[in-house]
Formats: C-alpha cells, structure tokens, sequence
C-alpha cells in the first residue's frame, strides 16, 4: 500500500513538471493571446512631397489664462524671437489727492538666462486699448496695433531694481495721477528690452504669485491711505509674422514660434507575428504604441522642465509644402481621437529618447475605425512658453506591443 502511495505521488509530481514545462513553453512560443514586440523603422514611414517627416510654423495665439509673463529677445537653432509683457491696473482708487511714497510695479521672477540683466529692461507707456485674452504682436483687441509690437511711448523717468525674486519697477508719481484723473485713457504699461540674448519669466496674475502696484497716497478726506492691490490685466505678445515656414525632413517642436510635426506610416498584416487572415489583424489588441525620437539638442536657455505633445489624426486628403501663406495643416486639417498626451523632460542625464503615446491611433488603423491619413504631433501649450526642442534626422522608430487574439474556430 505505502508502495503505491509513493508511485501515485511520484505520478503526481512528474505531471506537475510536465504541466509547468508545457506553460514555460506557450509563452515562449506561442503567438496566439499573449503579448508580442514589434519595432518598427524607416520602411515603414511614408513620404509626402518627398519628405518623410515635416515640421511647420503654426500661427502664433494669445494663450488665455497664462501663468507667465515673458520679456525676451533671442535667436535659438535660427529662429528669432522676441517677447513683451503687457500690464496694467484698473482698480486705482478715484479718491488720490497726493501720492506719499514712491510707486513700484513688484513682479515675481520665475525664470531669468545667464545673460539677464535688470538694466536692461526699457519701460513704455500704451496708448491703445487692449484684451488681455486677445493681445497679440500683431493686434490690441480685435483690430490691430498701429505699429507691430504694441503702441507705446518710450518712458525714461523710472528705475528698476532685482531683488531676490522681484523685479520692483519704481514708476513716476504723475502717471498714476494721470490714471486716476483720466480712467478711460489707463492703458498700462509695457515691458521690453533691447538686448539681444535675453530671456526673463515672471509670474503673472493667473499665479499664486502675482505682480502688485503698492504705493501711500492722501485721499479727500486728508487720511493716509496705502494702496497694494494685484495687477488687473497682465499678458505677454511674442514676436510673428504672416509667413508660415516649412521644414523639410526635421521634426520639431516649439512653443514660440509653435512648430508642429507631421508624420505618416504603414501598418501591414505582414508585420505582426502569428497573423493568419484579415479578421485576425483587424482584431489585434494594441497594448501600447509609441513613437521614439532621439533629442538633437537641449534648450539652450532652461535647463529644466518638461515639454507635452499630444497626437491628433489628420484628416486633410492634400497636404501642400508649397504655400508658406498659411498654416502646412490648419485647425480644420485634423481632430483629436481618445489620445492621450505624452510628457516628457526636455533634458535626461540618461537617455535622450523622447516617447510620443499613440496607442489610440494604432488600433483605430488597424482595426479599420479611422482612414491613416497621417499623424499631426504638436505641443499642449503652444503660445505658452519658450519650450523649443528638435529631433536628431535618424529614422524614428514605431514601437508596439500588441496581442493577437485566440479566435475559436
């Protein structure tokens, strides 16, 4: 009896290997309900106007809600910019008789280059009426500056001072009177420079940190009164033109100018191991897709920060290099389809692989939902900042992980 226990449990412990060794192996092997890699490289890239990838200038909008105010005057990889800050305050008290102390406009610094320097920052004076969700290089409201840049006239009576993480503008006593005496015609100010290599971020109103107007002043009833109150309208405008540049065979990505990238591809039933009829490829899972880019340079301005590309699904059936007048794709050309965005640094100590999610778009292709017309990849904040970042001319490569469904027969 005990001999028969011992063979029965010798049985027992042998089928137990063979069972472990047989699922070592369906993993190994076997295709069919278990996930596969796929990397994919140049052949799979398709070219447009002979070009297998393309960058463009988009038009450059006021980025409503903005934490930052920029002052800059720069030329990066060939692209000049240069940017302004807009600012005024509307809730001046009408009861001002005589002003007590100096004035100063306090800005928070968020940001500033090696090249920053205070006394380099010019003040003006606006003479026309402006939208801070609407300002632009190129118009105040909706219509237009008389003179691209903002209508300003140059102040020379102020002086300004770095201190810590304030820039403290000590404006003259009069403008304010002037303000006060004549609401309709407070336009603010502006805040410019000249130097050239310069970049300065502040915080705007839209922070927990934000630009106050602080002065003592006597008002009608002959009482000592202090006014320190945030800044009412702040926003920056950022150097543009009407003249949308193509860049052929780079890809790029920029907030100012924003830049855009586009990119299209072939996905082959031939490509996916284990694939044996059309209903199979059109029933793959894609457990994830995404593009890898090698970054060509860093930003030679911050060191730190992160940059946010979305993809969206073009829809245009033309895409013509020719015409610089507009937009390569307009806002109409394309339209977001369940993606989500891709995050991430625009500096690693240890890759410079850049990874762009596009697992939505890859099974909407596959499975027939969406014509691939191509891919457009942009920044989540164009407009917003001075992010820039470029892509080495190396192939990009298309990296999936899909599983192939188990379909009963």
């Amino acid at each position: 009896m005990y001999k028969n226990k011992g063979l029965i449990f010798l049985v027992f412990i042998l089928m137990l290997f063979l069972g472990c060794t047989q699922k070592k192996n369906t993993v190994a092997f076997e295709t069919k309900g278990n996930p596969q890699e796929l990397i994919l490289g140049d052949s799979i890239f398709i070219e447009t106007s002979g070009c297998k990838y393309l960058s463009f200038e988009d038009s450059l909008k006021n980025y409503s809600s903005n934490s930052k105010l920029l002052v800059a005057k720069y030329e990066v990889n060939n692209f000049a910019n240069e940017s302004r800050t807009l600012i005024r305050s509307l809730n001046l008290p009408d009861t001002v008789i005589s002003i007590n102390s100096d004035v100063y406009l306090n800005i928070p610094v968020r940001s500033v280059n090696d090249q920053f320097d205070v006394n380099e920052l010019k003040l003006g004076k606006l003479n026309k009426e402006w939208n801070e969700s609407k300002a632009t290089w190129t118009t105040a409201t909706d219509t237009t500056w008389e003179n691209a840049g903002g209508d300003f006239t140059e102040i020379n009576d102020f002086e300004m001072t770095h201190n810590n993480d304030t820039i403290s503008v000590k404006i003259p006593q009069d403008l304010i009177i002037e303000w006060v005496d004549d609401v309709d015609n407070n336009f603010g100010l502006i805040i410019y420079t000249e130097q050239e290599n310069f970049i300065a971020e502040f915080y705007s109103s839209e922070d927990i940190f934000f630009p106050r107007l602080v002065f003592d002043y006597t008002d009608e009833d002959n009482e000592e009164v202090s006014f320190d109150k945030i800044i009412s309208a702040d926003t920056f405008i950022s150097i543009t033109d009407d003249q949308y540049e193509i860049f052929q065979n780079q890809i790029i990505f920029s907030n100012i100018q924003p830049i855009r990238s586009y990119i299209n591809f072939k996905l082959e039933k031939s490509y996916f191991e284990g694939i044996t009829d059309s209903l199979e490829f059109k029933r793959i899972t894609i457990n994830k897709a995404e593009l890898c880019f090698i970054r060509k340079t860093d930003n030679e301005y911050f060191d730190e920060g992160t940059i946010t590309i979305k993809p969206y699904l073009v829809i245009a059936d033309t895409i013509d290099i020719n015409d610089t007048t507009k937009p390569m794709i307009s806002d109409n050309d394309y339209e977001s389809y369940y993606t989500i965005a891709s995050k991430d640094s625009l500096h690693s100590a240890t890759t410079k692989e850049f990874k762009i999610d596009i697992s939505k778009l890859v099974q909407g292709i596959i499975s027939d939902d969406i014509v691939n017309k191509g891919i457009l990849l942009r920044s989540v904040y164009e407009s917003m900042d001075l992010k820039h970042l470029e892509f080495e001319t190396v192939t990009p490569e298309l990296r999936i992980i899909y599983t192939v469904p188990v379909l009963e027969n």
